[in-house]
């Protein structure tokens, strides 16, 4: 819930501030054109003030909740934020990666008994086991 927050306090600052910046240019055209301060001006001005004042209430809301989180986070050395998959902070743990299951033949021509050594352990708990090679090419038959 409070990544939320976080979230839609972002976005509204987000927000308010092209308000804010499409209020100023407004404002910047309309000084040029007229000297006087028209209604409609002072409609503008007065909205820029409200957002003004949102912003700072905004800005203050946030820092508020960052020592807050800070300070639950100090209170319980055993509480680990970290970031997820999806790269929220604290919402889930990383997922172990998956273990590959490769598939590896081995035919005994001899015997013609073919194995499958994908799935057999790695190499080094056979070790007592060796398997025996004999270089046949040069092997003549009489």
């Amino acid at each position: 819930k409070l990544e939320d927050t976080a979230a839609e306090n972002s976005r509204l600052e987000h927000e308010m501030m092209m308000l804010r910046q499409k209020i100023q240019m407004t404002m910047a055209r309309n000084s040029q054109r007229e000297s006087g301060g028209t209604s409609e001006t002072r409609h503008i001005e007065a909205e820029m003030v409200r957002v003004q004042t949102l912003l700072e209430d905004l800005q203050r809301r946030r820092i508020e909740l960052s020592h807050q989180i800070q300070k639950l986070t100090s209170a319980n050395p055993g509480i680990e934020i970290r970031p997820s998959p999806t790269g929220v902070v604290g919402a889930a743990p990383v997922p172990a990666r998956r273990r590959t299951h490769s598939t590896w033949l081995e035919t005994d021509l001899d015997a013609m008994i073919t194995r499958d050594r994908g799935m057999d352990p790695p190499e080094d708990s056979r070790r007592g086991n060796p398997p025996v090679y004999v270089n046949a090419s040069g092997y003549v038959e009489e």
